[in-house]
């Protein structure tokens, strides 16, 4: 025994202090059998809990895949319903461009139109007034020299 060449006790000494130490810690102490099944036990537990770990892992997979799916088609269906809005919004709005040009048209002719009218009306008024004055301008003209040839008379 190592007690008796080590510390040099007796073998009745290493015995009773085996035996009083072992008492002491009572089941506390672990064999080499006990260590190699407890072991063995953690090691199957922790196979268990890494074949479930990896089970949950592979319907995570599963999931994210699935989410990724659905995503992908959202946004594929989102995409394609924008990109049809978008296309009517466009078409209504060259519409929109089209009838806006053509009551542009429409109202650059009347404008047109309307000032031409104004035009030959101011030109009418003009040569009225024109007339009126070269006859009120003839009228003073014979009275001055209706006006003179009398002075002239008198004189």
């Amino acid at each position: 025994m190592r007690l008796q060449e080590e510390a040099g006790f007796e073998e009745h000494q290493a015995r009773a202090l085996v035996t009083a130490f072992a008492e002491g810690m009572g089941e506390e102490l672990a064999t080499k059998n006990d260590l190699e099944k407890t072991e063995a036990a953690l090691k199957s537990d922790l196979e268990k809990t890494e074949a479930a770990l990896q089970g949950q892992i592979v319907a995570l997979k599963n999931d994210l895949e699935k989410t990724e799916a659905t995503l992908k088609s959202d946004l594929e269906k989102t995409e394609a319903t924008l990109r049809s809005d978008l296309e009517k919004t466009e078409t209504a709005l060259q519409g929109q461009i089209v009838a806006l040009k053509n009551d542009l048209e429409k109202t650059e002719a009347t404008l047109r139109s309307d000032l031409e009218k104004m035009a030959a009306i101011l030109r009418s008024e003009m040569r009225e007034l024109e007339q009126r004055m070269t006859l009120r301008l003839g009228a003073m003209i014979a009275a001055a020299v209706g006006i003179i040839v009398a002075v002239d008379k008198l004189l």
